[in-house]
């Protein structure tokens, strides 16, 4: 987070507020003020972060800062929302469109989410650490738009193992390490945008390397007529070998 400090404006009643009503610039100030919740809130805990905290570390006065938010719990249900809105767009996008090979779409899929994981590590910290504060509806919402996308990416990796094209195995297990290596990258990374897209490539790489089965379907669909070609080149050694009076070092017989 760099030190510089959010512009404030006051309205013509003298009450200064975050930035101002346009669309645009409450979109940014919103996005500043969601990164400054989360990193303060992964750092301090949720409840030894205040709203003074975060008004403080934006430069602003509590009152200004009530003109987006009222209390933590807001901010808390705005970042559960968004991953909501997240894994459910990559699901829409990727796991879906069976006319694309399924190892595509995971490459896609991952990329995507580590993606995002990487640009906003702070906010996917928060939202781990506070599942279990999280209550009502919204905890309801969370927890099956969770499993509902787990449960999409085990299809889409069965999928893969079915066309031929990932191995045989345990898809729940892939699945869940596949996600695995997303999820953590929100705490070990740190780098910036650009270092941010390079490591989404390379985590789609290696999750989709790990699955794919290295003799891809077409080979197998033409193992018999492989084996036959095979047979009939060894034969070909074989008569030749006959014929030169030689099989394996020895003179051959001759018939009497």
């Amino acid at each position: 987070m760099s030190g510089s400090k959010t512009p404030v404006r006051q309205d013509g009643g003298g009450e200064t507020r975050v930035g101002d009503r346009s669309g645009v610039r409450r979109e940014l100030v919103e996005n500043e003020l969601y990164e400054v919740a989360a990193r303060l809130f992964a750092e301090k805990g949720f409840a030894g972060t205040s709203i003074q905290d975060i008004a403080s570390a934006m430069g602003v006065s509590r009152q200004a800062l009530y003109y987006y938010v009222k209390t933590k719990d807001d901010l808390i249900e705005k970042l559960v929302r968004e991953m909501i809105d997240i894994t459910r767009s990559l699901s829409e996008l990727f796991t879906r469109d069976s006319s694309v090979a399924a190892d595509r779409r995971l490459h896609s899929l991952v990329r995507g989410l580590a993606l995002q994981v990487a640009e906003r590590p702070f906010r996917h910290r928060l939202i781990a650490q506070s599942e279990s504060v999280l209550t009502g509806d919204l905890a309801a919402e969370h927890l099956a738009q969770r499993r509902r996308f787990n449960h999409e990416v085990i299809e889409l990796i069965e999928d893969g193992q079915r066309s031929g094209v990932f191995l045989p195995g345990d898809a729940r297990a892939a699945a869940m390490a596949v996600l695995g290596m997303c999820s953590w990258i929100a705490w070990w990374f740190h780098g910036d945008s650009g270092s941010a897209y390079q490591l989404a490539d390379q985590v789609a790489d290696m999750a989709v390397r790990g699955l794919l089965n290295p003799r891809p379907p077409q080979e197998e669909a033409g193992e018999p007529a492989i084996a036959i070609t095979m047979i009939r080149d060894g034969l070909s050694r074989l008569e030749r070998a006959l014929g030169n009076g030689q099989v394996g070092g020895t003179a051959a017989p001759t018939a009497e």
